[in-house]
């Protein structure tokens, strides 16, 4: 069972807690917070997601210099920073 009008961070943590956290799970449905408690994990890990990328995008000296001087240099580079930083949230986040 998935929620249609939730994001993809929010539909990760439900599945994991009602298999993984079934107390939390059960106590957040007892509770009718479930849907609220996921909106605002989405949401949290969207900022965190944020924060993130742009932390390793100045460690990483990626700016929109490079963007204007070697696209695909800058795309590559990019992608790769965000599956890291995806990474990082699920692991940290998600899967806590």
């Amino acid at each position: 069972m998935t929620y249609n009008d939730l994001g993809r961070w929010a539909n990760m943590r439900f599945e994991f807690i009602k298999q993984h956290r079934p107390q939390l799970y059960q106590s957040l449905l007892k509770e009718n917070k479930l849907h609220s408690y996921l909106v605002e994990f989405d949401r949290q890990v969207q900022d965190t997601l944020i924060l993130t990328e742009e932390q390793m995008r100045q460690e990483e000296g990626i700016t929109e210099e490079l963007k204007r001087q070697d696209q695909l240099e800058w795309v590559c580079r990019m992608n790769n920073i965000r599956s890291r930083a995806e990474e990082i949230v699920t692991n940290e986040l998600v899967y806590e």
